[in-house]
């Protein structure tokens, strides 16, 4: 490790940080468990730039670089054909995210520095070369051992990657000695003489570390020792003497090239200080789903946006608590009529989860003064009937009216819940904003929102009340100018009462069917368990990768996959593909099966389960980019429905006493817009029949009669069927069916063969996508796409499979939220209440005597929402439980 002095003599240089980017991505890639974004696996992007923002944090460099190598042969290659000749070839998902670091590191302005005929390392060799020099220190950040040649105090120190992608161990001269017993300058021949796996270097026979060092300290190097070979034991000599005519030339692959012609100058590194956050953003949130990793970059990096934000307030910038005036009551704050209130509240906890402490109102009056009243919950109480007969705006409102309703016994049903949040995600939903200060950054309005003048008990709700006139006002121009009107108005906005209704309500809960359920989990898991160490030891434990890697490939001998940083792979894919190898592979799949069942669905339903017996799950309108809905506390979109034990889960969600449920979900509602997006001929005539869809679909594929289509056939064709609409292409479906690509090729041209109206529209939405730089769905709701013009073909394939998707998805979305709404509508003429919503189904609870009624309501509504080229096909159902209404 570096001295103190060495340190002292550090201070007031300037530095270059230099990282080896692909050797970095390697080691991330097999350190990080698998990870998986919108375009494909992002565990290596996740890792590198985790160790890209740790070094600058740690060195704040004067001078930034990135050495990539470059795709072409390199000098090496020709001196020795069989140069890293051994290593494995680059698995797929790794190759991915090799192409798509370039596009992320331009989008961040990070300067990439890269040589034809060089590799990496001679690149950074250059860079430290020029920066020594110049009297600029060097920090190289590698996971590749040969760049220890380059260290020279002070002005060079190498940090190498060590576990995981968090521990860097720090190289100075001092620290190559003690760990290798030879110098910095002396490191080369060390390793031509040690040999080097990973570039094929099969050093000299017999001569491992320990005796390399000794040899080099002895004679200092290998020149040296090849002139004393008569003074060497003769086994020594012996080995030496072999491989004499070949050592030069392995010290010239080893030796590092310092002199690497880049045409680029030191000053010519400069970190950014600023970038395009919204576009950097859009490529690392919406392509890969790096969002705690773009946090962190865009804390360093900054925003490059040039334009002063104006205030949401008035033009001197203020925090538009200027000209707001508090009043002490209810009739004060309606001295004058109007059509709307701001609202805001003050939690302690989690937003929603409990009690407000305190809740505002605010009006602006004639001369566009606020007139503001803050009071507790329980102040509310006399005049609650007229807060439901009027609209609020603000932000988080969904949480205000649960937590009134559910924490203070206090049901509000205000006319309309106009949310900021809402509105600015039907504007841009590849964020979610949470609070004003954002919505005033999409606005590119400022938000000053600290200070005040002293009126209020809780200064920041006077901020948020005063503020939200203004950004309503702007919000609403935006939405218009942008064509989202009839989304935000019609759909988005109305939907949050939906759902607020919906989470009040909540969704009855049988504990003994849960209870009975976690012990019957528990039985079959101890007893999968004791068939698992029929097998192996005791005291094995199958959720232990370690321990499970050691008896399936050391003791049982199982063909083996990738490697991670502490063992063998034993993730759920690998095991699938040893299933058939051994009886004990089975075995530990249904313990991992059922342990999750019980950890995650028994104990998580259990731990939800409120005072009055309902679970009372949120419901998110603003996460998914796609405009689904998802939930959580618990997340519903989660309970399993494919094995037996997860579907019984279902059993566990019943009526109340007297009531039954009523069950209803869309059948194929995206291979269905897709035909209507499309207008494939073939495929609408598929889905206008009575027939069964997917056995059509493949009789088209495979050129045959309908009622010879096999099981294969028919689940291949649904499987293609089903991919399309998420913008699949010959990988995803060769992974999925377990066939080689070009199979999964053949399969998709068939298929496009037998609907090209499937391909027009492919090759159509791509196209406007990438002229707009968005896509857009029938009802207008937008997806940010600028990665279609990246120059880096990874992260434009992937944005390719977005650009297809998201028209199919978002459609989707949008005709299941103006179901919802519309259901609501026609379900208050009823005593009918929503309870629950799960991925393209809808659960109501309804009096017995009214269920079949209900039923006929729920089916026709949700058939005839929006009209399609094909029908909206909905099966129904009715039980006692979830279960039996899905029977």
């Amino acid at each position: 490790m570096g001295t103190s002095s060495q340190e002292n003599s550090l201070e007031g240089r300037e530095t270059l940080l230099a990282l080896d980017g692909y050797s970095l991505m390697f080691r991330a890639y097999f350190a990080m468990p698998p990870m998986q974004g919108p375009s494909g696996p992002s565990n290596a992007l996740f890792g590198f730039f985790r160790m890209l923002t740790s070094a600058v944090q740690q060195f704040h460099p004067r001078y930034l670089a990135v050495a990539l190598d470059h795709p072409s042969a390199t000098f090496r290659d020709d001196l020795f054909a069989d140069y890293k000749g051994g290593r494995a070839s680059t698995p797929e998902e790794l190759r991915f995210q090799l192409e798509a670091v370039r596009g992320l590191l331009s989008s961040l302005c990070i300067p990439t520095v890269e040589r034809s005929g060089y590799e990496a390392d001679d690149v950074i060799a250059t860079l430290a070369r020029l920066a020594s020099t110049a009297g600029v220190t060097t920090e190289i950040v590698t996971g590749d051992r040969d760049i220890l040649q380059l260290i020279a105090d002070p002005l060079v120190r190498v940090h190498l990657t060590r576990r995981g992608v968090s521990d860097l161990e720090t190289m100075d001269e001092q620290a190559v000695v003690d760990k290798y017993g030879v110098t910095a300058q002396q490191y080369c021949d060390f390793a031509v003489l040690r040999g080097d796996k990973s570039d094929n270097l099969p050093g000299v026979r017999g001569i491992g570390p320990k005796t390399a060092a000794e040899l080099i300290s002895r004679f200092g190097g290998i020149d040296g020792i090849l002139s004393a070979l008569s003074t060497l034991p003769p086994r020594q000599r012996a080995a030496l003497e072999e491989a004499a005519n070949e050592l030069p030339l392995y010290r010239q692959l080893a030796e590092l090239d310092r002199n690497v012609p880049l045409d680029i100058a030191l000053a010519e590194l400069d970190p950014p200080t600023a970038i395009d956050v919204a576009g950097a953003e859009k490529l690392f949130v919406n392509s890969f789903g790096l969002r705690t990793v773009f946090a962190s970059l865009r804390t360093i990096f900054g925003d490059s946006s040039a334009k002063t934000p104006e205030s949401p307030g008035q033009a001197d910038g203020s925090t538009g608590m200027t000209g707001t005036r508090r009043v002490n009551s209810w009739d004060e704050l309606h001295a004058i009529e109007h059509r709307i209130v701001s609202v805001a509240a003050h939690f302690e906890g989690e937003r929603g989860r409990g009690a407000p402490d305190r809740i505002g109102f605010g009006t602006p009056d004639v001369d566009q003064a606020t007139n503001i009243w803050i009071t507790s919950p329980s102040g509310l109480a006399p005049v609650r009937d007229e807060i439901d007969g009027i609209s609020w705006a603000g932000i988080g409102l969904k949480e205000i009216v649960r937590s009134l309703a559910l924490n203070c016994a206090m049901t509000v049903t205000p006319s309309e819940l106009v949310d900021l949040g809402v509105l600015a995600y039907v504007l841009d939903a590849s964020e979610r904003r949470s609070d004003l200060a954002e919505i005033a950054n999409l606005l590119g309005l400022s938000w000053l929102g600290t200070g005040g003048d002293g009126l209020f008990d809780h200064e920041e709700l006077g901020i948020e009340l005063a503020a939200v006139p203004a950004l309503l006002e702007r919000m609403l121009t935006r939405v218009r100018e942008e064509g989202v009107e009839r989304l935000a108005i019609e759909i988005e906005v109305p939907l949050v009462k939906v759902l607020a209704k919906m989470e009040v309500t909540g969704v009855r809960i049988d504990t003994a069917v849960l209870e009975e359920i976690g012990a019957t989990l528990a039985s079959e898991a101890h007893a999968t368990l004791d068939g698992i160490h029929a097998y192996t030891d005791p005291g094995f434990n199958p959720n232990s990768p370690k321990q499970l890697g050691a008896v399936l490939f050391d003791q049982l001998g199982l063909p083996t996959g990738k490697r991670t940083k502490t063992g063998y792979s034993t993730d759920a894919r690998v095991l699938e593909s040893l299933r058939d190898q051994h009886p004990l592979v089975g075995l530990v799949l249904k313990f991992r099966e059922l342990d999750k069942l019980r950890s995650t669905f028994y104990e998580g339903l259990r731990a939800e389960v409120a005072s009055d017996g309902r679970i009372h799950a949120t419901f998110n309108q603003t996460v998914a980019r796609t405009g689904r809905i998802s939930s959580e506390h618990p997340n519903l979109q989660n309970i399993p429905v494919r094995s037996e034990e997860g579907r019984q889960f279902r059993r566990v969600f019943v009526a109340a006493p007297g009531s039954l449920l009523v069950a209803a979900d869309y059948s194929q509602i995206e291979l269905r817009i897709l035909a209507h997006l499309s207008q494939d001929e073939r495929l609408i005539e598929a889905l206008s029949g009575t027939g069964d869809v997917h056995s059509l679909v493949a009789a088209s594929v495979y050129g045959i009669d309908p009622s010879e289509v096999s099981y294969e056939q028919r689940s291949v064709a649904k499987m293609v069927a089903y991919g399309l609409s998420y913008g699949m292409e010959s990988y995803g479906l060769a992974t999925r069916l377990g066939v080689s690509n070009q199979e999964a090729e053949a399969i998709l041209a068939s298929f496009f063969s037998a609907y090209p109206g499937l391909v027009r529209y492919r090759d159509s939405v791509i196209s406007q996508a990438r002229d707009r730089g968005y896509t857009t769905t029938l009802l207008g709701r937008r997806r940010y796409l600028p990665e279609l013009a990246s120059p880096n073909r990874a992260i434009r394939q992937g944005a390719e499979r977005q650009a297809m998707n998201a028209p199919t998805q978002g459609l989707a979305a949008d005709i299941f939220k103006m179901a919802l709404v519309a259901l609501d509508s026609e379900l208050s003429r009823t005593n009918a209440r929503l309870v629950l919503q799960v991925h393209d189904e809808v659960v109501v609870e309804a009096p017995e005597p009214e269920a079949d009624s209900v039923a006929r309501t729920v089916q026709e509504v949700l058939a005839n929402v929006y009209p399609l080229a094909v029908p909206l096909v909905v099966n129904v159902g009715i039980g006692a439980d979830w279960a039996q209404a899905r029977a």
